[in-house]
Protein backbone atom coordinates (compact mmCIF):
# COMPACT_ATOMS: atom_id res chain seq x y z
CA UNK A 1 0.00 0.00 0.00
CA UNK A 2 2.80 2.46 0.78
CA UNK A 3 4.39 1.81 -2.65
CA UNK A 4 1.13 2.82 -4.34
CA UNK A 5 0.90 5.98 -2.27
CA UNK A 6 4.50 6.93 -2.96
CA UNK A 7 4.05 6.21 -6.70
CA UNK A 8 0.92 8.41 -6.84
CA UNK A 9 2.69 11.10 -4.87
CA UNK A 10 5.67 10.98 -7.21
CA UNK A 11 3.43 11.15 -10.30
CA UNK A 12 1.44 14.01 -8.79
CA UNK A 13 4.61 15.98 -8.02
CA UNK A 14 5.97 15.34 -11.52
CA UNK A 15 2.80 16.46 -13.32
CA UNK A 16 2.10 19.39 -11.02
CA UNK A 17 5.60 20.78 -11.59
CA UNK A 18 5.69 20.39 -15.35
CA UNK A 19 2.07 21.26 -16.05
CA UNK A 20 1.96 24.42 -13.95
CA UNK A 21 5.42 25.88 -14.46
CA UNK A 22 6.47 25.16 -18.01
CA UNK A 23 3.39 25.45 -20.17
CA UNK A 24 4.29 26.57 -23.67
CA UNK A 25 2.10 28.27 -26.22
CA UNK A 26 2.83 29.42 -29.73
CA UNK A 27 1.07 32.74 -30.34
CA UNK A 28 -0.28 32.83 -26.80
CA UNK A 29 -3.71 34.42 -26.62
CA UNK A 30 -2.92 36.06 -23.25
CA UNK A 31 -0.34 38.38 -24.81
CA UNK A 32 -0.66 40.67 -27.81
CA UNK A 33 2.46 42.34 -29.23
CA UNK A 34 2.11 45.49 -31.34
CA UNK A 35 5.01 46.99 -33.27
CA UNK A 36 5.22 50.37 -34.98
CA UNK A 37 7.76 53.03 -35.95
CA UNK A 38 8.25 56.47 -34.39
CA UNK A 39 7.42 58.09 -37.75
CA UNK A 40 5.06 56.92 -40.48
CA UNK A 41 7.53 57.67 -43.27
CA UNK A 42 10.81 55.77 -43.25
CA UNK A 43 13.19 57.99 -45.18
CA UNK A 44 16.53 56.69 -46.42
CA UNK A 45 19.52 57.76 -44.33
CA UNK A 46 17.40 58.93 -41.38
CA UNK A 47 17.27 57.55 -37.82
CA UNK A 48 14.05 56.07 -36.51
CA UNK A 49 12.77 53.96 -33.61
CA UNK A 50 11.00 50.63 -33.39
CA UNK A 51 8.19 50.89 -30.81
CA UNK A 52 7.07 47.65 -29.12
CA UNK A 53 3.92 47.53 -27.00
CA UNK A 54 2.70 44.55 -24.99
CA UNK A 55 -0.97 44.06 -24.15
CA UNK A 56 -1.67 41.33 -21.60
CA UNK A 57 -4.91 39.87 -20.34
CA UNK A 58 -5.92 40.78 -16.80
CA UNK A 59 -3.82 39.05 -14.14
CA UNK A 60 -0.86 38.38 -16.46
CA UNK A 61 2.56 40.01 -16.22
CA UNK A 62 5.56 39.89 -18.56
CA UNK A 63 8.47 38.24 -16.76
CA UNK A 64 11.76 40.10 -16.64
CA UNK A 65 13.60 36.84 -15.94
CA UNK A 66 13.98 34.45 -17.71
CA UNK A 67 14.91 37.25 -20.06
CA UNK A 68 12.58 38.11 -22.92
CA UNK A 69 14.30 37.61 -26.28
CA UNK A 70 13.58 39.84 -29.28
CA UNK A 71 14.98 38.29 -32.47
CA UNK A 72 14.97 40.33 -35.67
CA UNK A 73 14.53 37.77 -38.46
CA UNK A 74 14.05 39.96 -41.55
CA UNK A 75 14.45 43.72 -41.77
CA UNK A 76 15.40 44.79 -45.30
CA UNK A 77 16.77 48.32 -45.51
CA UNK A 78 16.86 48.83 -41.74
CA UNK A 79 20.13 48.99 -39.81
CA UNK A 80 19.78 47.82 -36.19
CA UNK A 81 22.79 47.63 -33.87
CA UNK A 82 22.34 43.83 -33.72
CA UNK A 83 19.93 41.02 -34.66
CA UNK A 84 18.89 39.88 -31.21
CA UNK A 85 18.12 41.72 -27.99
CA UNK A 86 17.64 40.49 -24.43
CA UNK A 87 15.57 42.42 -21.94
CA UNK A 88 18.63 43.36 -19.82
CA UNK A 89 20.14 45.13 -22.87
CA UNK A 90 17.15 47.45 -23.34
CA UNK A 91 15.95 50.33 -21.20
CA UNK A 92 12.81 48.93 -19.53
CA UNK A 93 10.89 49.95 -16.44
CA UNK A 94 10.41 47.13 -13.93
CA UNK A 95 7.64 46.30 -11.49
CA UNK A 96 8.51 44.52 -8.23
CA UNK A 97 5.68 42.23 -7.17
CA UNK A 98 6.58 40.07 -4.23
CA UNK A 99 10.10 38.80 -4.79
CA UNK A 100 9.87 38.83 -8.60
CA UNK A 101 10.50 41.44 -11.26
CA UNK A 102 8.17 42.04 -14.18
CA UNK A 103 8.35 44.39 -17.15
CA UNK A 104 6.07 47.42 -16.91
CA UNK A 105 3.97 46.92 -20.05
CA UNK A 106 2.39 50.37 -19.72
CA UNK A 107 5.63 51.78 -21.12
CA UNK A 108 6.68 50.73 -24.65
CA UNK A 109 10.08 49.30 -25.47
CA UNK A 110 12.06 51.45 -27.92
CA UNK A 111 14.86 50.15 -30.16
CA UNK A 112 16.68 52.73 -32.34
CA UNK A 113 17.69 52.00 -35.92
CA UNK A 114 18.61 53.80 -39.12
CA UNK A 115 17.17 53.39 -42.60
CA UNK A 116 19.99 52.53 -45.02
CA UNK A 117 20.86 55.52 -47.20
CA UNK A 118 21.32 53.68 -50.50
CA UNK A 119 18.53 51.13 -50.09
CA UNK A 120 15.93 50.75 -52.84
CA UNK A 121 12.57 52.44 -52.24
CA UNK A 122 9.56 50.18 -51.87
CA UNK A 123 7.44 48.00 -49.59
CA UNK A 124 9.05 45.52 -47.20
CA UNK A 125 8.14 43.33 -44.23
CA UNK A 126 9.79 43.40 -40.81
CA UNK A 127 9.73 39.97 -39.12
CA UNK A 128 10.41 39.63 -35.40
CA UNK A 129 10.12 36.68 -33.01
CA UNK A 130 9.44 37.36 -29.33
CA UNK A 131 10.22 34.59 -26.85
CA UNK A 132 9.72 34.81 -23.12
CA UNK A 133 7.44 34.03 -20.19
CA UNK A 134 4.26 35.55 -18.83
CA UNK A 135 3.02 34.85 -15.32
CA UNK A 136 -0.54 34.60 -14.08
CA UNK A 137 -0.28 36.23 -10.65
CA UNK A 138 -3.64 34.94 -9.42
CA UNK A 139 -3.06 31.28 -10.31
CA UNK A 140 0.74 31.44 -9.80
CA UNK A 141 2.00 29.78 -12.95
CA UNK A 142 4.22 30.85 -15.84
CA UNK A 143 3.68 30.23 -19.53
CA UNK A 144 6.42 30.30 -22.14
CA UNK A 145 5.44 32.05 -25.35
CA UNK A 146 6.97 32.28 -28.81
CA UNK A 147 5.18 34.97 -30.84
CA UNK A 148 6.22 35.86 -34.39
CA UNK A 149 5.14 39.36 -35.43
CA UNK A 150 5.23 40.99 -38.87
CA UNK A 151 4.96 44.64 -39.86
CA UNK A 152 4.73 45.94 -43.42
CA UNK A 153 6.58 49.21 -44.10
CA UNK A 154 7.58 51.43 -46.96
CA UNK A 155 10.97 53.04 -47.51
CA UNK A 156 10.84 56.46 -49.22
Amino acid sequence: MSKKVSLYLLLWLFFSFFCTFSLKAENNENINILISFSTNRLKRGEPNKLIIKFKLNSGYYLNYYPLLSIQLKEYPGLNFSKDSFKMNEIDVELLNIGKKKYVNTNRPIVIPFEVLKDFKRGKYVLKIVFEGFITNINEKYAIKFVNPVEKEYRIY
